[in-house]
């Protein structure tokens, strides 16, 4: 016995098969692969969408490093611009008042220059007395 192949019977065989297959194409297959090439879209969406972030990120973070350069320069600057006006007032302030202590120890040099002339008069005169005295009472007279 000697099978040969009935071609109707192979035709009536791949009738369910091809209809299994369009029919799991159209409920399976089709939702299947449009639900992956929208997730694709999707990740290569939001990985563009992070990196533009990043790239935005980015530049606007030099941008600020630049701007708090410059705001850094300004504050040096207005920095050295205040010290340089307290240096001077310092100066000033120590020039007025190293002259008014020069005045005040010029004054009392002069006092302290006409007091000692005085105590000196008032020593010269009084050594001039005790010096009499001394000698009368060694004397026994006047002198």
């Amino acid at each position: 016995m000697e099978i040969a192949p009935n071609a109707a019977y192979a035709v009536l065989l791949s009738v369910p098969f091809l209809v299994t297959l369009l029919a799991l194409r159209a409920i399976l297959f089709q939702p299947l692969l449009q639900y992956l090439k929208e997730r694709d879209a999707a990740t290569i969406g939001a990985r563009k969408e992070a990196s533009d972030l990043d790239h935005h990120a980015h530049d606007r973070m030099i941008q600020l490093e630049r701007q708090l350069a410059s705001a850094r320069e300004q504050v040096a600057t207005i920095r050295g611009e205040a010290r340089a006006r307290a240096i001077d007032k310092e100066n000033a302030v120590l020039a007025d008042a190293r002259k008014r202590a020069e005045g005040r120890m010029n004054e009392a040099l002069a006092t302290i220059g006409s007091e000692r002339a005085e105590a000196a008069a008032l020593l010269a005169q009084t050594a001039n007395e005790l010096s009499d005295q001394i000698a009368s009472q060694v004397l026994g007279r006047a002198v």
